[in-house]
């Protein structure tokens, strides 16, 4: 993992949408919860339904602990 990762998987921010539903802010995108096992969360881009974003990020106990994927949109 590059320092670049690092640095963005640091700075996750946990905020609550417009609708009171979790979300996590990293690199400048907004990721929503897909699903939750245990303490591990699964969180999918923001965009993933209208832009079909493949980007995803992992966290356990509200640490990123994976960044996967890309986002085709700015």
């Amino acid at each position: 993992m590059c320092r670049l990762e690092m640095t963005i998987m640091k700075s996750a921010r946990f905020v609550l949408s417009c609708r009171g539903n979790p979300m996590v802010h990293v690199g400048g995108f907004n990721f929503i919860r897909e699903r939750s096992r245990g303490l591990r969360t699964r969180w999918v881009c923001g965009r993933k339904r209208r832009l079909q974003c493949v980007a995803t990020v992992t966290t356990i106990e509200d640490k990123v602990v994976k960044m996967y994927g890309y986002h085709n949109h700015s």
